[in-house]
């Protein structure tokens, strides 16, 4: 993965670790977005993990935060929940500054619900 230069999907700390990691073992610096559970209830760090994971990036130059994300739940139905989840992911930009810098990536999955 790191040879290909691929971006890391990190749902919880211990993925986090593990590019940590194989970064170091491999000598470069692995690609991360977090993934934020904002109501899939499936797969993500809570909001509440998001600033422990951030505070690890300052301790290493193995692992780079490039972007973070969410996945709507129910991108088909009427939007109620994806309304509920953007407000969320925005309180979760809001609440972090290193997520609002213009290097970070910040995007959301599921195309139907995002483009409501």
């Amino acid at each position: 993965m790191v040879e290909n230069r691929l971006h890391w999907a990190v749902n919880d700390p211990g993925q986090w670790e593990s590019a940590r990691r194989i970064g170091e073992q491999c000598g470069a610096c692995v690609p991360v977005h977090l993934h934020v559970d904002t109501g899939m209830s499936r797969l993500g760090l809570s909001p509440a993990q998001v600033g422990g994971v951030l505070e690890k990036f300052r301790s290493t130059k193995s692992v780079q935060l490039v972007g973070v994300m969410s996945h709507l739940a129910t991108a088909h139905t009427d939007g109620a929940l994806d309304e509920v989840q953007r407000q969320r992911f925005e309180t979760l930009l809001g609440n972090h500054e290193r997520l609002r810098e213009p290097d970070v990536i910040k995007h959301l999955a599921a195309t139907a619900g995002a483009c409501r």
